[in-house]
């Protein structure tokens, strides 16, 4: 009685163990193939944020005004930079690159520089510092360079932007590639080394370099100083002061005039 009933309970066990593997065995799989996919080697993907598609991107909705003095900057050449660098909007940033596929902040601004204006400006941020003129915060123009220090504030010039009026610039930031942002923000305020003006960009539709007038200044004539007048001597004076500079003539004209002396006193004899 007792072993009838030992066995029917050892098969009610096994029916639930059957019952609970068919449940879970689905699970089992599963996690097995979790696990052995996390096994293979792990790639490394950089994904970097297109500020375009993020969050607006501020655009000027005027044509840039940089000014009518001998050293503003060239309007229609300015709105052809500005338009360029819109187009880079979402580059990923790349220490050293220098075109769509990665740039960073100094190689975007050379490359713009290079295929919309023709003007070939140093690789690096302090040279491309160095390569402007300097222009004050308050007198910066659309088309201007503005520079900042690196991560580290006080360490000198370590990024640079192209300013497009209204506070902002275009610029490849290591964190959300080419973008635009405003010079006023807290991170950009703190580090701002000053404004630079690319005298390339000055002078392309003018034809002239800052301060020089369109007109080229007439050329002053200046009358020549007449030559000194030059002494005539006669040919016959001329012979004799030759004459007189001859020691052997000297030698000659003494004893004529000593013949001479000589006849004259015979003469005078009785």
């Amino acid at each position: 009685m007792l072993i009838s009933r030992g066995r029917k309970v050892l098969k009610a066990i096994n029916f639930v163990i059957s019952q609970l593997m068919r449940l879970t065995m689905p699970i089992v799989v599963l996690a097995c193939a979790l696990a052995l996919g996390s096994c293979h080697s792990k790639k490394t993907t950089v994904v970097t944020a297109r500020p375009g598609v993020e969050r607006p991107v501020w655009r000027p909705t005027e044509a840039p005004v940089t000014g009518a003095s001998q050293d503003s900057n060239d309007a229609a050449l300015v709105a052809r930079l500005i338009d360029g660098a819109y187009q880079w909007i979402g580059t990923p940033y790349l220490y050293g690159g220098t075109d769509r596929k990665g740039a960073d902040c100094s190689g975007f601004l050379q490359r713009l520089f290079a295929d919309v204006a023709a003007v070939q400006i140093p690789r690096n941020s302090r040279k491309q510092a160095e390569y402007c003129r300097p222009v004050r915060r308050e007198r910066l123009q659309p088309g201007d360079l503005v520079f900042f220090n690196g991560s580290r504030i006080g360490s000198g010039v370590g990024h640079v932007g192209l300013y497009v009026g209204h506070d902002y610039m275009i610029h490849a930031s290591s964190s959300r590639g080419v973008t635009v942002s405003a010079i006023t923000d807290k991170y950009y305020t703190a580090r701002y080394c000053g404004g630079g003006r690319v005298e390339g960009i000055t002078y392309a539709a003018r034809g002239t370099r800052p301060g020089m007038n369109r007109e080229l200044p007439a050329q002053v004539v200046v009358a020549a100083e007449p030559e000194a007048p030059t002494e005539v001597v006669p040919a016959v004076e001329e012979a004799a002061l030759q004459d007189e500079t001859d020691p052997m003539i000297v030698v000659q004209n003494r004893i004529s005039a000593l013949v001479d002396s000589a006849f004259a006193a015979c003469d005078t004899i009785p």
